[in-house]
């Protein structure tokens, strides 16, 4: 009879030596001072079947418009490896990294929740574009810096580098003032030892090399900096084309809303991307909608009907919801993310949802 991963995982640790067993935590009872020999033992050990992943990733699809990546799913293994009880905040510790949006979903699995929002808002700051999707956040940060998946269209998995390669990257920026931290060097070598299982080159990439690549595969740039990617035909120059204002012109523009000849020229760049639609370049549309979303309150009524048609002539109908949705209920002046469940601020009577 063939052993369940869980009992290999649990036989394995019984037959190893002591110094290699699986689990010793720091003074906290969250981070890990010492894990299994491979470093990767946590992984059989996880209570995501492949069944359950099945059902989380059906469930994200239809409420989140996200098709999560494996590396989503091994990275909640590893933080209730790190921390059963409060797998959310497992890397704060460590990193000051916790775990959002719908990383809060999959914690609370089985539970029948009423929400108040669409859950696709939950964990969203107020100037993400419909196509991020925001799981980690800085506990320490007074900005609200955070991190987030991003795709470029609704049925894709995300355009991103690798979440594991984030926690490497912080884990040796704290390792560079903190040399002598246990827990910290246990986390660096099972995040390690995880990115060479999975053979995820990208790790070893720089910020900046990431950038540059995405750089490269963009239709066009964007004020948010990660880009456009449409359908384009560069022969017959069809699916896109650049207005007269664009970039840090384009920002310097809207950043003088108050002023009428701001607004003047707003309104005929506007003009331009609707005939921009009507001539099947639609990408035009959508970046401009966008920047005029990332600017915030000045123009958000102008970028939600850029959004709303460019969305749909794309395909994307799924992005025009999350647009409508985030304009009516994000605030400007907030540095916290939307918390759609009841006990947030409610503004919509609230309904019932089972979790996987």
């Amino acid at each position: 009879m063939r052993r369940s991963p869980r009992h290999r995982a649990r036989d394995d640790e019984t037959d190893a030596p002591t110094a290699a067993k699986r689990t010793k935590r720091g003074s906290n009872g969250a981070d890990p001072v010492e894990v299994a020999g491979d470093g990767v033992a946590w992984l059989d050990a996880s209570a995501l079947s492949v069944a359950k992943v099945s059902e989380w990733s059906e469930f994200f699809g239809k409420h989140c418009s996200l098709l999560p990546p494996t590396e989503f799913f091994d990275l909640f293994a590893l933080a209730t490896h790190l921390h059963a009880s409060d797998p959310l905040n497992a890397f704060v510790g460590t990193l000051g990294l916790r775990l959002t949006g719908p990383f809060e979903l999959l914690s609370r699995t089985g539970e029948k929740l009423a929400v108040h929002k669409p859950l696709y808002l939950h964990g969203r700051f107020a100037l993400d574009v419909p196509e991020i999707v925001s799981v980690i956040e800085d506990t320490a940060s007074a900005t609200g810096a955070h991190w987030g998946l991003f795709r470029s269209e609704c049925k894709f998995e995300p355009v991103a580098s690798s979440l594991f390669a984030l926690l490497s990257q912080r884990v040796q920026e704290r390792l560079a003032t903190k040399k002598t931290d246990p827990a910290l060097a246990q986390l660096s070598r099972t995040v390690n030892a995880y990115l060479k299982l999975k053979n995820t080159p990208d790790a070893e990439l720089a910020p900046t090399a990431i950038r540059s690549r995405r750089d490269r595969e963009v239709t066009a740039k964007s004020l948010h900096g990660l880009g456009i990617v449409v359908p384009y035909d560069a022969k017959k120059r069809c699916g896109f084309r650049d207005l007269p204002i664009t970039g840090t012109a384009l920002r310097d523009l809207l950043q003088r809303s108050a002023a009428a000849s701001a607004r003047k020229k707003v309104n005929e760049l506007i003009t331009r991307a609707t005939i921009a639609n009507d001539e099947c370049d639609f990408g035009t549309g959508l970046l401009l909608g966008l920047d005029l979303f990332t600017t915030g309150a000045a123009f958000q009524k102008e970028a939600l009907q850029q959004l709303r048609v460019s969305y749909m002539l794309l395909g994307r109908k799924e992005f025009a919801s999350v647009a409508s949705a985030l304009v009516k209920h994000r605030d400007l002046d907030r540095r916290q993310h939307l918390n759609c469940l009841v006990g947030g601020e409610a503004t919509d009577a609230p309904t019932d949802v089972t979790l996987p």
